[in-house]
């Protein structure tokens, strides 16, 4: 063991570990005063009487002169005769820094374009390992990145899972009310599924009835919010007319279960086509559902407007369509 009073050079011949003392380190900010310097063997078989630093561990002046306050710097040896660069610093306020002089939080750590911060099961020079990454937003990608990812052997995408315990997740709020409260517009992308059917039109009854073609079976990948939406046209033959119509969800009827969803066709007798539509909505569990749309004339509606009936075709409906969105929960 050495020990200096001044900076160590690359070579440090046979000494493998140096006491050193700065001493025109002085005592600005940033100054770097007495440190560790630790060397190690170079080119085999002289290790022992060839040696270079590879690393070494300095105290910093912290505070402004006339002020206490220091800091401790690692430093390592790059690949070259180089003078040794610091890596990590703890500073007077307990902050850790890796890539900085000057962390501003309890650790600060600065990266690169295409580093990150990895999380990985074993050494990552391992054939398979298992990683969670973080990426910072760079001069190139304005956005920032966390995943989970599966390296090497079968490599494959993780799940990525948050607040596993319980409690809310918040995005663009520090109090979340739901499962996940989002502050903002939400955008979705692939998180939606549509279906459309269309009938050829019939004749209506004064019993609920289920209008040909406007049914469809359809599954769900996972839950979601379901809207339902029917239009089409209708004639009547004289008179006022109304109809009632409605939306039945895996079996079950919904709305009122006289009226369904009353609508006016006409107070003309003869009336021409007449367009009709109307909307619901539902949430869905993950699985297979069916929504179809019934019918049924003005007789016995309370309060019954009575469609005078001049032949079969009048009194009845023409093509409709039914639509049907789920947005995923």
């Amino acid at each position: 063991m050495d020990i200096l009073t001044a900076t160590t050079t690359l070579n440090d011949g046979t000494n493998a570990l140096k006491l050193e003392f700065n001493g025109a380190g002085g005592a600005t900010v940033g100054a770097v005063g007495a440190g560790l310097v630790f060397s190690q063997g170079w080119n085999p078989p002289s290790e022992t009487v060839s040696l270079v630093r590879v690393a070494g561990i300095y105290g910093v002046k912290n505070g402004p002169a006339g002020n206490f306050g220091g800091a401790l710097a690692l430093y390592t040896q790059p690949n070259s005769g180089a003078d040794m660069v610091e890596r990590m610093r703890i500073d007077m306020s307990g902050r850790v820094g890796i890539g900085t002089t000057t962390p501003l939080s309890k650790m600060t750590l600065i990266l690169t374009e295409g580093q990150s911060l990895t999380l990985s099961d074993v050494n990552e020079n391992e054939a398979t390992h298992e990683t969670l990454r973080f990426f910072a937003p760079n001069a190139t990608t304005n956005y920032a990145q966390i995943f989970a990812y599966k390296y090497g052997t079968g490599a494959v995408a993780r799940n990525l899972v948050l607040n596993s315990p319980g409690g809310n997740v918040g995005i663009g709020t520090r109090s979340p009310a739901a499962t996940l409260e989002v502050n903002g517009k939400v955008l979705g992308g692939g998180t939606a599924d549509a279906w459309s059917v269309e009938n050829t039109g019939g004749t209506m009854s004064t019993s609920w009835t289920t209008i040909p073609g406007l049914t469809k079976t359809f599954t769900l990948t996972r839950a979601a919010l379901v809207q339902f939406n029917a239009s089409g046209t209708q004639r009547s033959g004289a008179d006022t007319c109304h109809t009632g119509y409605r939306f039945v969800v895996d079996d079950v009827a919904r709305g009122d279960s006289s009226h369904g969803q009353r609508i006016f066709v006409s107070n003309f007798s003869y009336s021409w086509w007449t367009m009709w539509s109307f909307s619901d909505f539902a949430n869905l569990a993950a699985g297979t559902h069916s929504i179809s749309v019934q019918a049924r004339e003005s007789a016995g509606l309370t309060p019954c407007y009575v469609c005078v009936e001049v032949d079969a075709s009048f009194h009845d409906y023409a093509r409709g369509n039914l639509n049907i969105i789920a947005v995923y929960q």
